[in-house]
């Protein structure tokens, strides 16, 4: 029988193996090279005659004079980074990484908001009987506002368009009476002009001439719907995916300001009309300028809205007044990486230049990042905006002046390699605001020794072409098994003899696999 010190002396190899096995993961965790790089602190020998474990932590193979070490690095490179000018305020454009999992990789992107860079203000308004007033001031102060917004850009265009409901019940009236005059019969007594319903019109669409921005404006009647939401998100959605029909012009900053006093219609809502196709976000405007599609679709979800206001550059501005303010200051918290500001309307309508002004103000000097979802792909942000220190995890720069640099520091990480085959992806950055920033993905998630181009098809080095040689392994066809695929499959039952202790028939203490007449134990 053994002694105690005996027995402490193997329970300390065990815990000192158990250790070691736990310190370097390499040795346990991989079985071939494609696997054993997908540990980031691994590399793998594929020398044809090496006695040690050949994925091992790089500083143990080369202290073992392994020749041919697998050992990739995750890479970046600048593709495209063009100079900053009055129209290109963003640099780089373009990246190519290769990521290998779990090793990260960095780039850098610039942001020099440009002086006088061009301007599109797209004004959108709810026609609904309650805005009469805010209408008159907006007629009133439209060529003040215009000339407001040309002294922050001289390279401004103007627009305007209009918005009330879908016009069916229950959200608008149905006797043949209210659908040709919806408002009440003291206002037609009054000769007040009244439209019937539609959900969404485009007035005026941009121009630089603000005189025909006033005509746009001038030509306006107000209407009246049945409930209080109204179809303004719908509206908001057609100006964003209708860029031939508004005007947008490519290298511009768009800006559309949402006048409300009242609430919105959230997708579902149309049920309630029988109209239950879902919104599909494309463009639906006819030759006149009008939306056609108000009675065969629904609302827009508010992710739908979101993705068509990123997808095509667009800032809300929501100016509405302090009842609907709380409603939405919360459809801005879901319209994230949009850059969208709310702003309360006076009553009497008389701040809505200031309101745009200083809106405007907020935008040209706002830079905000956001990128597109990546599977497997981890993104950290730095940000260090203008006279301030590097800040992780910040996304955005506030009062970033003209030609004053933000500069934002991207770490890209690999957690593990797509399941499905894919090698690579590409990853847009969104400059809210300014330019995108792609970034095209490479994965790094097989070795180079194993490409078809240097795999040995039948190779002699595997008991003379019994199986195919890359890595310095023997990858076995079919029927035959072992280090060097020396052994015949069918009659491996023959070796299970040699892998039993004595009379059991347990193979190998049931902790390993019997090939060739030997024990390879489980990891």
């Amino acid at each position: 029988m053994y002694g105690k010190p005996f027995l402490r002396l193997i329970s300390l190899a065990i815990l000192l193996s158990t250790a070691w096995a736990q310190s370097n993961p390499c040795r346990s965790a991989a079985t071939n090279c494609q696997t054993c790089i997908s540990l980031p602190q691994c590399g793998w020998c594929s020398d044809e005659i090496y006695l040690a474990s050949r994925c091992d932590i790089v500083q143990n193979l080369q202290q073992n004079s392994c020749q041919k070490i697998s050992n990739p690095v995750s890479t970046s490179s600048v593709t495209t980074a063009p100079e900053f000018s009055e129209t290109q305020q963003v640099s780089p454009t373009r990246f190519e990484v290769s990521l290998r999992p779990g090793m990260p990789v960095n780039i850098n992107i610039q942001v020099r908001p440009a002086r006088d860079y061009p301007v599109d203000l797209y004004i959108l308004m709810d026609m609904s009987r309650s805005m009469l007033t805010h209408l008159e001031r907006l007629t009133n102060i439209a060529t003040q506002l215009a000339g407001t917004i040309r002294n922050l850009s001289s390279q401004s265009s103007f627009g305007f368009g209009t918005f009330i409901d879908k016009p069916v019940t229950p959200f608008s009236f149905g006797a043949k009476n209210r659908q040709d005059y919806p408002c009440s019969q003291s206002d037609k007594a009054g000769g007040i002009s009244c439209d019937p319903v539609y959900l969404y019109r485009n007035g005026r669409p941009l121009t630089t001439d603000i005189n025909q921005f006033q005509q746009g404006i001038d030509q306006q009647n107000i209407s009246s719907n049945r409930d209080a939401p109204e179809g303004g998100l719908e509206a908001l959605q057609q100006v964003a995916v209708c860029p031939q029909h508004v005007g947008w012009r490519p290298n511009a900053r768009h800006i559309v300001v949402y006048c409300t006093d009242d609430f919105f219609h959230y997708a579902g809502d149309s049920k309630l009309a029988g109209i239950v196709t879902p919104n599909d976000g494309k463009c639906h405007m006819n030759a006149d300028n009008k939306y056609e599609a108000a009675l065969t679709m629904d609302y827009p979800s508010t992710s739908q809205l979101r993705e068509s206001l990123i997808d095509n550059k667009i800032l809300p501005v929501f100016a509405v007044l302090r009842r609907a303010l709380d409603e939405y200051q919360a459809l801005s918290e879901y319209l994230t990486g949009t850059g969208a500001i709310v702003g309360q309307w006076e009553n009497d309508g008389s701040n809505i230049i200031s309101l745009i002004e200083e809106s405007y103000r907020r935008i040209s000097s706002t830079v905000l990042l956001t990128n597109s979802f990546v599977q497997n792909v981890l993104v950290n942000y730095t940000a260090t905006c203008p006279n301030n220190n590097p800040v992780a995890g910040l996304t955005v720069c506030s009062e970033t002046g003209y030609l004053e640099t933000a500069n934002f520091n991207l770490s890209l990480t690999l957690t593990q390699c797509p399941t499905d085959g894919r090698t690579s992806d590409e990853m847009v950055v969104r400059v809210t605001g300014f330019e995108n920033v792609v970034v095209k993905i490479n994965y790094i998630c097989q070795c180079e020794c194993a490409l078809p181009q240097n795999t040995e098809q039948n190779s002699p080095k595997c008991s003379n072409g019994n199986g195919n040689y890359s890595c310095g392994q023997c990858h076995c066809l079919a029927g035959w098994i072992g280090e060097k695929c020396q052994c015949d499959a069918a009659n491996s039952f023959l070796d299970a003899p040699r892998c039993q202790e004595g009379n059991s028939s347990i193979i190998c203490n049931n902790r390993g696999s019997c090939v060739c007449g030997l024990c390879e134990c489980h990891t």
